[in-house]
């Protein structure tokens, strides 16, 4: 049979009653404590951030460009419209690689963030350079048609580019750089000079000074029916006074001539052909 549990005296239900109360007020006070330290916390994580985005420790403080060459490293900053101390924060790479304008000599740019020295890198991929004109500038043209200016100290730059002379209006400088896309890059590389020669029948009509000081006469569209192996081919068989090779568009025929001879007979010609030659001629088979 279980005992009974004696009444509890009016004097320790006064002690336990005070015990809960303590307790309660002990849970209140460390809730209190708890919040206070939460919002002490917030408040000091808060004010970090504020102090750390006011800092220059938040912010890009160096950018390095690479891969450029005609594209000095400010050109290449200012056309993605960057400012140097932006905050990290503020920016994607992926949203800035896209802000390459369409008329950049830049094809396109990889962006890299270096988090622990406030540093960026910008890694350039350029257009290819085809040659330079002169009007009231000098201006280099890209393989699109794109043009920029060449500054101060750049000089240099055109040291290995062809020049193209007759080519200020734009639907010309078009049909050339169309006709450049398509030629091949071996015999490209040995012009030095393309000079626009329109003719009644042919509008890009040129004449293509190479490297060796022999002219190439022909349409600007019919160079891509004219490679490097062919024309070293050519270039053995001539003469020493026949440094003018004529690449005769309509009879797909090959011919070699003194360049004046071939000069005076090309002013002259006519949309139905040239006239017979007893100048060297070279038939499309064994020529072109």
């Amino acid at each position: 049979m279980d005992k009974k549990k004696p009444v509890s005296t009016i004097k320790s239900i006064q002690k336990e009653i005070q015990d809960k109360k303590k307790q309660r007020q002990q849970a209140a006070l460390r809730k209190v404590l708890k919040w206070a330290f939460i919002l002490v916390m917030g408040i000091g994580l808060a004010l970090t951030v504020f102090l750390y985005e006011k800092s220059d420790y938040s912010k890009v403080n160096e950018v390095i460009v690479e891969g450029n060459y005609y594209v000095s490293d400010q050109e290449v900053i200012n056309e993605l419209d960057f400012e140097l101390g932006t905050s990290f924060y503020k920016f994607l790479a992926s949203n800035l690689e896209k802000k390459v304008p369409a008329d950049s000599f830049v094809e396109s740019i990889n962006v890299t963030k270096h988090w622990f020295n406030q540093s960026m890198t910008i890694e350039v991929t350029e257009k290819k350079v085809i040659g330079y004109r002169l009007t009231d500038k000098i201006e280099m043209i890209a393989i699109d048609g794109s043009i920029k200016g060449l500054l101060e100290g750049q000089f240099e730059f055109l040291r290995d580019l062809p020049r193209f002379s007759g080519f200020n209006d734009s639907a010309a400088l078009e049909a050339l750089v169309d006709g450049i896309s398509r030629t091949d890059s071996v015999l490209y590389s040995n012009i030095s000079e393309i000079v626009r020669s329109p003719k009644t029948y042919d509008e890009n009509y040129i004449k293509a000074m190479m490297a060796d000081g022999v002219q190439l006469h022909s349409s600007i569209y019919s160079l891509e029916s004219l490679d490097a192996v062919t024309f070293t081919e050519i270039y053995n068989r001539l003469n020493e006074d026949q440094k003018c090779i004529v690449y005769d568009v309509f009879w797909r025929s090959t011919y070699v001539k003194p360049c004046e001879e071939a000069i005076e007979e090309l002013e002259g010609e006519e949309i139905d052909g040239i006239n017979e030659q007893d100048d060297e001629y070279i038939p499309e088979e064994e020529g072109l």
